[in-house]
């Protein structure tokens, strides 16, 4: 299975294809990689807990579990369950 004839030729593999004006994905230095990882190794209780409630689907706990975390993860996992508290509030449609 071949290019079809007339097909643009890319340099990416087929499913990589990125949108011209999309943003290009931010590279962490060696630097940044090492302080994210100690990071989360030294929140990894807090995190595991939070992600006990949020399996629980007990969404305020995690947000007041992890509020002082400083993990990219941490503040992933805070943020999405915020946004689901928030979304469940009367009047609240998505």
């Amino acid at each position: 299975m071949g290019i079809p004839p007339g097909a643009p030729r890319t340099s990416q593999p087929l499913g990589m294809t990125q949108h011209p004006q999309a943003p290009k994905p931010y590279i962490f230095s060696e630097e940044e990689k090492t302080l994210e990882s100690k990071r989360l190794h030294s929140e990894i209780d807090l995190l595991l807990t939070a992600k006990a409630y949020f399996d629980a689907r007990e969404f305020k706990r995690v947000c007041y579990m992890l509020q002082a975390c400083q993990s990219d993860k941490a503040k992933f996992l805070m943020s999405f369950s915020f946004y689901l508290v928030s979304s469940s509030l009367p009047g609240c449609e998505i």
